[in-house]
């Protein structure tokens, strides 16, 4: 909801009010029984984004695009929930598919050796 400044017709008083857009006219009188009107305030914008220094190029980052193409640049990411999760998840599907052709060799000689008769099962 927007913040909007008034200023009293008479006793000069600013005050601030919020208000909807749509009722943003709708305002009380002032205590001295003057009315109130909006005056235009320059507006405050605070940045979500704090300047730094890339520690990967050297180069300084001031957006969030250039944020994000530094970091695509360093073949990094950000960690968000879950991504350890993820990342040991996959960790242990590449060690599984690794192993793979060492667990079909095992089998195989297995199953060689149980029909030859030198294992029994």
């Amino acid at each position: 909801m927007p913040l909007y400044r008034l200023k009293c017709q008479i006793c000069r008083e600013e005050s601030e009010i919020f208000r909807t857009i749509a009722t943003r006219d709708d305002v009380p009188s002032c205590e001295c029984g003057g009315k109130r009107e909006r005056i235009l305030s320059p507006t405050f914008i605070q940045a979500s984004f704090q300047e730094y220094i890339s520690p990967a190029t050297g180069k300084l980052i001031s957006s969030r695009d250039q944020f994000k193409e530094d970091l695509k640049a360093s073949g990094c990411f950000i960690q968000e929930a879950g991504v350890a999760r993820d990342i040991e998840r996959n960790r242990v599907s590449r060690m599984n598919e690794g192993f793979a052709p060492l667990d079909k060799t095992i089998d195989e000689a297995v199953c060689s050796l149980v029909s030859q008769g030198k294992l029994v099962s």
